[in-house]
């Protein structure tokens, strides 16, 4: 049992090199951190923006788990199928921890985060496959921060974490803008953040 589990241990190490590897051979813009994990989970997807397919040629994705990244996708084939995969190095104790996933706008050598995707991390889970993979809607952005999706990151957006914390509600609140600490929790430290970066712009 000791043999079979050390095994399993080494091939997951193993496919993590060859992927970091085979990561290192593209450009890229993020680096993944892969070092002390053992496991991964991976996420099939494909790219649109709004009701049109985009080229993955024209965009990095990376997922992060608070502001770690811990994997970048890839362009892959699979079955004959040519899809996008991206496997985030983890390990057991993230289980249930929110998956952030940010693009790079190849063009504009842009940063922006994705939102409208609600996705946890599993210890050798999977989210979608290569015939149906997860979409990932470009066009959904935001700005870390801007809960009431204005466009700036001010007071207004500090007072909106915590009356939606208190009640629940506040107009067009974005959930994933509010995570400013990036844990999965919209709280009254996200607002407390908010408001330091505000005053310390």
């Amino acid at each position: 049992m000791i043999m079979a589990k050390n095994t399993k241990t080494i091939l997951v190490s193993l496919c993590l090199a060859l992927w970091a590897s085979a990561l290192s051979a593209q450009a890229q813009h993020w680096t993944p951190n892969t070092d002390g994990y053992s496991s991964h989970m991976t996420v099939y997807y494909t790219l649109m923006q709004g009701d049109t397919p985009a080229s993955a040629d024209n965009y990095e994705i990376a997922a992060f788990i608070g502001d770690e990244c811990l994997g970048v996708g890839l362009t892959i084939t699979a079955g004959g199928n040519t899809a996008q995969r991206i496997l985030i190095a983890g390990d057991a104790s993230m289980n249930g921890k929110k998956i952030k996933f940010k693009q790079f706008v190849k063009a504009t050598q842009e940063e922006k985060d994705i939102s409208g995707l609600d996705i946890t991390y599993t210890n050798e889970g999977q989210q979608g496959e290569p015939s149906n993979p997860v979409v990932f809607d470009l066009s959904k952005t935001f700005i870390p921060g801007d809960a009431d999706g204005d466009g700036v990151v001010d007071l207004t957006d500090a007072v909106a974490i915590f009356q939606w914390y208190m009640s629940g509600e506040y107009p067009n609140f974005n959930q994933d803008a509010a995570d400013f600490d990036g844990d999965g929790t919209v709280d009254l430290t996200d607002a407390v953040l908010v408001f330091d970066y505000y005053m310390n712009q």
